[in-house]
């Protein structure tokens, strides 16, 4: 699999409980676009490190948008522009515990 920054990961699940999952790759490893990738997924804005499985495929940007028209939905830009904002504490801010925390 080769794919580029802006490429959609789309991976079909095949248990009826469990729902596929789907990403937008950020950033790559490798400048070929081979495995792995950067990925933020759809459900909850996380990134990770992303080496596909045989259920894996990427697709296009515009690849991703027709396969939303064929489902019916638009789900390009779903994904929130601040979801690669990480918050973290500062190194020198002060631990706070609950008020019953130790009684």
């Amino acid at each position: 699999m080769l794919a580029q920054v802006g490429d959609w990961i789309v991976i079909e699940s095949g248990l009826v409980d469990m729902p596929g999952r789907e990403g937008q790759i950020v950033a790559l490893r490798h400048p070929d676009g081979s495995p792995p990738y950067d990925v933020r997924w759809l459900a909850d804005g996380q990134t990770t490190l992303f080496f596909p499985g045989p259920d894996a495929r990427a697709l296009s940007p515009a690849g991703y948008q027709a396969r939303a028209r064929r489902r019916g939905a638009n789900a390009l830009g779903r994904v929130r522009p601040d979801a690669a904002r990480i918050d973290r504490p500062r190194p020198d801010a002060p631990l706070s515990l609950p008020a019953d925390h130790g009684a």
